[in-house]
């Protein structure tokens, strides 16, 4: 049943693009430069592994994303919904990938 996550993880990838592209008609470069942004948390590794789990999980759980989506939802905030948007793509295109967290 390992596929599971997977195909989950994938369906939610495909809404999350849906709705920045189709919806809000964000930008392409936006989305570019920011999808590779949360693996800046790898740089934990650089101190040990202990480290670099704890931040690595940090930056790809969906803790950060959900708290930018409800300022951005409260606030009328495209920039920050924009930025929860592409975070969530790079977790969930993660997971679809078979890397989940590291506790």
């Amino acid at each position: 049943m390992k596929w599971l996550p997977r195909i989950e993880s994938a369906l939610g990838f495909a809404l999350v693009i849906y709705v920045y592209f189709v919806q809000f008609d964000f930008s392409w470069l936006l989305f570019i430069v920011g999808f590779l942004i949360p693996d800046i948390s790898a740089l934990g590794f650089l101190v040990n592994e202990k480290v670099g789990n704890v931040s690595y999980d940090v930056g790809h759980t969906f803790i950060g994303p959900i708290l930018l989506w409800g300022l951005a939802l409260i606030g009328a905030q495209y920039g920050l919904l924009a930025a929860a948007l592409i975070w969530s793509a790079h977790i969930l295109g993660d997971r679809t990938l078979g890397f989940g967290l590291r506790y």
